[in-house]
């Protein structure tokens, strides 16, 4: 009978604990290869394709900061946007979404923005950033630039 109320406890216990994944959330400040950096955008591996969707005089910059992120483009636009991210685990990053100066710009310029809400995961080798997208067949490219 001792057994089980131990058995019984320990379930208790388990059930109580928080399994919200905010709970994994790591402090950017602390441990992030991202914290600080600034990254320019190449392009997209879409199932295998690569896309790059600027013309030689475009770009998108983004720079990661504590919490948040900010950015430019001067993609006929130009443009500044940023918001609020966070980190998970090793490698998850999660954008909540981004908040953008101007209405009139380029389609692909919306598509990069709508992308990096959808964004999973990150990967940093070298100079380069990969991010990874939600439905994970769509990879963003950036390269270091400061």
């Amino acid at each position: 009978m001792i057994k089980k109320q131990k058995l019984f406890l320990v379930i208790l216990l388990l059930l109580g604990c928080s399994c919200d994944p905010k709970d994994t959330l790591v402090n950017p400040t602390l441990t992030s290869p991202l914290l600080n950096t600034q990254w320019s955008f190449l392009g997209y591996d879409s199932a295998g394709v690569y896309i790059h969707p600027l013309l030689e005089s475009q770009y998108y910059h983004i720079h990661f900061l504590d919490s948040n992120f900010r950015g430019e483009s001067d993609t006929s636009c130009i443009n500044t946007y940023g918001g609020p991210y966070q980190i998970f685990g090793v490698d998850s990053i999660f954008i909540q979404y981004v908040i953008s100066t101007r209405v009139a710009c380029r389609e692909s310029y919306w598509n990069y923005i709508h992308s990096l809400e959808k964004a999973t995961k990150y990967y940093i080798r070298n100079d380069s950033l990969i991010i990874y997208l939600r439905d994970n067949l769509k990879k963003m490219f950036f390269y270091k630039s400061n």
